[in-house]
């Protein structure tokens, strides 16, 4: 995931569980899997951690193309230069 929060590549486990193919997330934003299961405080807390450069693991809820919900577990690592966070890497 870039810096401002667009897709730079979907694996094929997560293609598979929100039934779209890469082609179709490659450069849309990371909220098209934006479920109304959390609050607008946990995505918040969530960003404050990765934009310091920290680590953030836990469960997310998703929604797929279909519209249905699924859970992932993911970690988000930052990747960080002498300029700061380059890029975020969401490993499931």
């Amino acid at each position: 995931v870039s810096i401002d929060g667009t897709i730079i590549f979907l694996s094929e486990q997560i293609c598979k569980l929100s039934g779209y193919t890469e082609q179709e997330v490659v450069g849309k934003p990371v909220t098209l899997f934006k479920s109304d299961y959390h609050t607008p405080d946990f995505y918040e807390w969530m960003l404050g951690k990765i934009t310091k450069g920290n680590l953030w693991q836990g469960d997310i809820n998703c929604i797929g193309k279909n519209g249905v919900l699924f859970w992932l577990e993911i970690q988000v690592k930052p990747f960080v230069k002498n300029a700061g966070v380059q890029e975020y890497i969401v490993l499931t």
